[in-house]
């Protein structure tokens, strides 16, 4: 059973409706790494600003942090999910590979199916859960 929202005790909607809220992870069962709701908005903020220290900064990480997320990121599958350019005068920067690309393409597939799936449950077997008959 879910827990409900951090934004108070009341489930979203109106006060007696009961909704499905759903997560999931793509997880390499070899080396225990994933990809969540977390560090795939890691990855968009890469991929948003060119860099790991900005999409850090932005998302009020410490770099050390977002470079431990990308390190774990780039072991998940069998390629990198990010590449980093050496810095210098003109600085570095970070970019997603075409693997990355396609791991927040799936993930974003996978979450939309997710959300009819849930939604099809939810009106299957929770319209009447909270209702006293």
């Amino acid at each position: 059973m879910c827990a409900a929202p951090k934004t108070g005790n009341k489930l979203p909607g109106d006060a007696y409706t009961a909704h499905l809220r759903a997560r999931f992870w793509l997880v390499n069962p070899e080396t225990g790494e994933y990809v969540g709701k977390g560090r795939v908005a890691l990855l968009e903020a890469i991929a948003r600003t060119g860099s790991i220290r900005q999409a850090a900064k932005e998302m009020g990480m410490s770099y050390k942090r977002a470079w431990t997320l990308v390190q774990a990121l780039n072991a998940l599958g069998p390629k990198p999910m990010v590449e980093k350019e050496a810095g210098g005068r003109a600085g570095g920067g970070a970019r997603l590979t075409p693997f990355g690309e396609r791991t927040l393409a799936v993930y974003h597939g996978l979450q939309q199916d997710l959300a009819r799936q849930a939604q099809e449950l939810e009106a299957r077997w929770l319209a009447h859960w909270l209702n006293e008959e």
